[in-house]
C-alpha cells in the first residue's frame, strides 16, 4: 500500500528557486508559464520548456495572432543560476527559446541539456555546446544524477514526426526524482 506524499505549499519566488533550502528527499516544483516549470530535487535544479523570454511576441508583433505573454517570466535567463538540467520537449520557441538557451548555458557551464536527437542541432545553433546536449529518443532512458533518471516518451504535435532515422521532433519526459515521478508531455496530443 502507498501513501500519497506530503505536500507543503511554500511561497518561494521562481527567480531565487536554486537557492531554495530543501530537506533530503523533498522536491519543490515552480510552474514558469507556458509549459515550462523548474523544479528541486535536493541539490539538482532543472528547468522544463523554459520560455522565459518574449521572443514569441517580437516574431508575431502585428499579425492576426499577436502571442503576447499572459504573464511576465518569473524567472530571467541570464539571472539563473546554478541550473544543472534543461530538459525542451521540441523546437518550437515557447519550448527551446533562442532567448533563454543561450543565457541558461552561458552562465551554467555545466548543464546538460536533454533534446530530442531530431532537432539537438537547432539547440546547439541555440547558443547550447553541442558536448552539453543529451540527445533522446522514444523509449529511451538516462541516469543523469544520484536519483534522477529520464525516459523520453514520443509526443504528438497534433501527429507524430519523426525524421528520415526514426527520431521523434516531439518527445515528452518521465522523470524520476528519488521515490517521485513526474510526466511532461510537452505539446501532446492523444494519440494510440
Amino acid at each position: 500500500m502507498s501513501t500519497a506524499p506530503d505536500l507543503t505549499i511554500r511561497d518561494w519566488p521562481a527567480a531565487d528557486f536554486s537557492a531554495m533550502p530543501l530537506g533530503a528527499g523533498l522536491t519543490a516544483l515552480w510552474w514558469l508559464g507556458q509549459a515550462g516549470f523548474a523544479i528541486r530535487f535536493g541539490a539538482i535544479s532543472l528547468l522544463i520548456d523554459p520560455y522565459l523570454s518574449d521572443c514569441l511576441a517580437a516574431k508575431y508583433a502585428g499579425k492576426e495572432v499577436p502571442h503576447a505573454r499572459m504573464m511576465p517570466p518569473p524567472l530571467e535567463a541570464r539571472a539563473a543560476g546554478d541550473v544543472d538540467l534543461v530538459f525542451c520537449s521540441h523546437a518550437h520557441s515557447d519550448h527551446m527559446d533562442p532567448d533563454t538557451l543561450g543565457p541558461i548555458a552561458r552562465n551554467n557551464p555545466g548543464c546538460r541539456f536533454v533534446v530530442p536527437r531530431a532537432v539537438a542541432a537547432t539547440a546547439a545553433q541555440r547558443g547550447v555546446d553541442p558536448a552539453a546536449i543529451i540527445a533522446m529518443n522514444d523509449g529511451e532512458s538516462v541516469d543523469l544524477a544520484d536519483g534522477v533518471s529520464v525516459e523520453a516518451v514520443a509526443a504528438a504535435h497534433e501527429t507524430l514526426r519523426t525524421n528520415d532515422r526514426g527520431e521523434h521532433h516531439y518527445l515528452g519526459y518521465v522523470l524520476r526524482l528519488g521515490g517521485l515521478t513526474i510526466y511532461h508531455s510537452g505539446d501532446c496530443a492523444p494519440y494510440e
